[in-house]
């Protein structure tokens, strides 16, 4: 092999002279199986032998002990580097490239070694639970996916807690608060952070059963409410698509890989880990089917070969797949020649998506699987029909992905939600804080809920109670009785929330039992709704649109009249309303994108011409007032802020319409 690179016959007489010789050519072979180019070779076998002469030279008698001559051999081929050159400055570059042929043939030719690269992962916890994978497997019987993301998870808890300077034998009910309230704030998503607390509540579990820890705690870890149907589908028209298909280039070898995969995800709405796992053996080409074999759940799917696919995938075959004894169907254009995994397959669906200027949340291979949910909505099949195509056991995981004139195409009903130590002397400032970043991390706004709670820090600091343990039922029963509350709903709230503060205080181990004696208000009646009939709501409308400017707010009748249209027309909340951004109107679609709305949950909300000519007019004024771009406020006064939602700032202008008084009914 080595006479395919080298033409003088005294360099290969010298390589092969080297003490390490057998193990450059194995190398040199392995190099040729995997697709490097030639001139890699001369590169890289010279370093090798002179790093075989340099261990022979420390003391290396054989292959094993090459290992620990390898950072010294970098560090020497650096400094000379650094002395032949006049300015003494190596570039950043060249620790890798000594490195790496190395480290490379070290691994091709000694099992199990291990370089200075990227690391292979330890389990987590191996030390003190080592039996906890074996646990998921064998008892659990989770998939190999299913482990990685547990491994994943418990990677971050057992650097936390590294970090901290805590063993698990010492974990608290505070410590897995505050590591649970950090995952949150480190931006991940509901979902995420959910996942990961039930990974930990497995985990405790498992670690009591072994005895680790005193007591269970796996019942201490809250985690965030997570709602179905919480979020917008992510499709892409199909304009879009073939937009993003013309920014592929067929006529290399990538180009033609990466046009078959994309084909792949929009046509037949595969996962990327589907599409990274067919083989060439899953394509029947006499009977014109394709195959996917151990999908989600352990399912299989058998397709009709479409003509677009079937052609791509031929072209790539002949034209780009790397010569390889692999029988995987897509092959890595760059050495080493292997399979691309599921998130090169993302990466791929990104990079194409960027390309074409695809404006759409967490761009990726799922963004096409979306968009053929969507075309097949769109082309009247039904949710079982759909589902069995993309590969779903229920038509409740198909709802999730489409939308149908605005609305979400419901399978069953409305969005649900997902099934449902310190010292003893904390103070109650710093307790009420802890609470909220927690409650915060798991999902909830806790807007009133602060607002309430600082009522309770200043009335126990006006009587002297500073600390958590100081407050007793008599001041507690004290405190409510000092905010009077007319209705039992409202008082209710109040005691909930003191409530909660006190819970979350047991279960923190803060105290030891909660002091709050108070039981709730019976709610006899409810206040009936007041309806406007579409004549009361003209009216209202006018007498909105009449109200005159002040100081603080320009615009202030025509604003007002807009948001009270969106709330009788589309019925929009107030908040909703008042909380729009420009970029959430889509005008050529007709739709409002209602972001973030009560419990966290997002929505597409069409409307009619009426509105659209409502909207347009606002849009004009913000543009006119010079809104700097997407994300600035629909309705706003100075610019800057949104119009406050709050009953104090929109009850008052309905009312002071003419003649409102005796269409709205009294607070009273």
């Amino acid at each position: 092999m080595l006479e395919d690179y080298f033409v003088k016959p005294q360099t290969i007489d010298r390589i092969r002279a080297s003490w390490i010789g057998p193990e450059i050519e194995r190398y040199v072979d392995w190099l040729s199986e995997h697709g490097y180019r030639a001139r890699n070779v001369p590169r890289r076998v010279p370093v090798l032998v002179a790093f075989g002469e340099f261990a022979r030279a420390r003391g290396a008698g054989t292959v094993q002990d090459l290992p620990g001559h390898v950072e010294a051999f970098v560090a020497g081929r650096i400094a000379r580097r650094a002395r032949a050159r006049r300015d003494g400055v190596v570039s950043p570059t060249m620790a890798r490239e000594v490195r790496g042929p190395v480290g490379q043939m070290l691994a091709v030719v000694l099992p199990g070694f291990e370089g200075t690269g990227r690391r292979c992962r330890k389990q987590p916890f191996a030390g003190a639970l080592p039996g906890f994978f074996e646990y998921l497997v064998a008892e659990r019987g989770l998939r190999p996916a299913a482990v990685e993301s547990y491994r994943h998870h418990l990677d971050r808890f057992e650097t936390y807690l590294t970090r901290v300077g805590v063993e698990v034998s010492e974990v608290s009910p505070a410590l897995l608060s505050a590591f649970v309230t950090e995952r949150s704030a480190a931006g991940l998503a509901k979902t995420t952070v959910r996942g990961g607390c039930g990974v930990l509540r497995v985990f405790l579990r498992y670690a009591h059963r072994e005895g680790v820890p005193g007591r269970d705690l796996s019942g201490t870890v809250g985690w965030p409410q997570a709602y179905r149907l919480a979020t917008i589908p992510r499709s892409i028209t199909w304009s879009e698509v073939d937009r993003v298909l013309g920014y592929v280039d067929r006529r290399t070898p990538c180009g033609r890989r990466d046009y078959a995969i994309l084909l792949l995800l929009v046509i037949y709405g595969l996962r990327g880990r589907e599409v990274a796992a067919l083989r060439l053996d899953d394509i029947d080409w006499k009977r014109e089917r394709l195959a996917v074999p151990e999908r989600k759940a352990g399912h299989s799917t058998a397709y009709p070969l479409s003509p677009p696919v079937g052609d791509a995938i031929v072209d790539y075959l002949r034209h780009g797949r790397p010569a390889t004894t692999d029988r995987h169907l897509f092959i890595r254009s760059l050495a080493p020649v292997r399979p691309p995994g599921a998130a090169a397959v993302s990466a791929c669906a990104r990079r194409y998506l960027l390309l074409a200027g695809v404006d759409v949340p967490r761009p990726g291979s799922h963004t096409l699987r979306h968009t053929c949910v969507q075309r097949l909505v769109d082309a009247e099949f039904s949710l079982k029909e759909i589902g069995d195509f993309v590969g779903h056991r229920s038509p409740a995981s198909t709802e999730i992905y489409a939308v149908k004139g605005g609305h979400r195409v419901a399978a069953a009903g409305l969005a649900r939600r997902r099934g449902g130590g310190a010292p003893m002397s904390e103070t109650l400032a710093y307790a009420v804080e802890r609470f909220l970043a927690s409650r915060r991390a798991l999902g909830r706004k806790y807007h009133s809920e602060e607002s309430e709670l600082r009522l309770l820090l200043r009335f126990a600091g006006e009587r002297g109670a500073g600390r958590l343990d100081q407050l007793t039922p008599a001041l507690l029963e004290e405190f409510l009785a000092s905010r009077p509350r007319s209705r039992p709903r409202s008082f209710n709230h109040l005691l909930g929330v003191v409530a909660c503060l006190m819970d979350w205080a047991v279960a923190q181990e803060l105290l030891a039992a909660s002091p709050l004696r108070t039981r709730r208000r019976r709610v006899t009646s409810v206040r009936v709704p007041f309806l406007f009939d579409p004549a009361q709501a003209r009216l209202l409308l006018d007498a909105a649109g009449a109200l005159p400017d002040n100081s603080r707010a320009a615009q202030r009748g025509p604003t007002y009249r807009t948001i009270f249209a969106l709330c009788y027309g589309l019925g929009l909340r107030a908040g909703e309303a008042c909380g729009l951004r420009l970029g959430d109107v889509d005008v050529r679609r007709s739709l409002l994108v209602v972001a973030g709305g009560k419990f966290g949950k997002s929505r597409l909300v069409p409307h009619g011409p009426r509105i659209a000519t409502l909207i347009g007019e606002q849009l004009q004024r913000r543009q006119a007032a010079g809104a700097p771009d997407a994300g600035a406020p629909l309705f706003s006064f100075d610019g800057l802020r949104c119009v406050i939602p709050a009953p104090a700032a929109l009850p008052p202008a309905f009312i002071r319409g003419r003649d409102l008084a005796a269409l709205v009914p009294s607070r009273a």
